[in-house]
């Protein structure tokens, strides 16, 4: 399998917690040697209470303006930067990872956060997104009942924190006898050196969120876990 895909970063004109633009994101998994990005800044409510009485657009241009700076810097430089969020609900810390949407999805359904894992599920579902929880065994994170989740990070490459992979990936095994199930690796990028440690290897690649997701659907990938 040819092309190397990141699942999980962050760009500092988004979310807060990083220190890497969305510019030289797209530079470093370039020298690494990746073929596609997908950029998963932070979708919480305590980011759009911050921007004020900006109207829902105006806020949704400002959420999107570090994956729109990587997107324009990697169509320069040779590297596809697709779309994702990394969702939190109002109700606990949990994160998840959301694929399968394009801009005009995040202008036209506001305020995602508020509707709940449960909720969120039966939405997902309608809309064709991929609903995969990042790090669901991370200091914090409460377990939900799996059956609401099209599959979970089981492998986080994250170095400040201890993700307790061997437990997500006992989870996600679990969750294959019963049925469809998909297991996702990400470098959670957030420091320059934490690129290009984790990713999948496809004989395909995908040009955005939406035939990213049918990729993941398909399971037919390689997992790459590297440094």
């Amino acid at each position: 399998m040819k092309y190397l895909i990141e699942l999980h970063c962050h760009t500092s004109e988004t979310s807060p917690c990083s220190a890497v633009s969305g510019k030289t994101l797209a530079d470093l998994y370039k020298a690494k040697n990746y073929h596609a990005i997908t950029v998963t800044d932070h979708y919480e409510r305590a980011y759009f209470d911050r921007l004020g009485d900006l109207s829902w657009e105006d806020k949704v241009d400002k959420y999107l303006s570090g994956y729109r700076s990587a997107k324009k810097h990697g169509e320069q430089t040779g590297i596809i930067v697709i779309l994702g969020i990394e969702l939190r609900f109002t109700d606990n810390y949990n994160d998840y990872l959301i694929f399968g949407l394009d801009e005009q999805f995040l202008y036209d359904n506001p305020e995602l956060y508020n509707l709940g894992a449960e909720k969120f599920s039966e939405f997902a579902r309608e809309n064709k997104l991929l609903f995969i929880q990042a790090h669901p065994f991370r200091d914090g994170m409460v377990r939900i009942n799996h059956d609401y989740l099209d599959g979970i990070e089981i492998y986080n490459a994250h170095q400040w924190h201890n993700s307790r992979n061997d437990l997500a990936e006992l989870a996600c095994q679990e969750q294959k006898k019963k049925r469809p199930f998909i297991a996702t690796v990400g470098s959670d990028c957030h420091e320059v050196t934490h690129e290009g440690r984790a990713g999948i290897f496809s004989d395909t690649l995908p040009k955005d969120s939406v035939e990213l997701a049918d990729l993941l659907r398909s399971q037919n990938y390689k997992l790459y876990m590297g440094d």
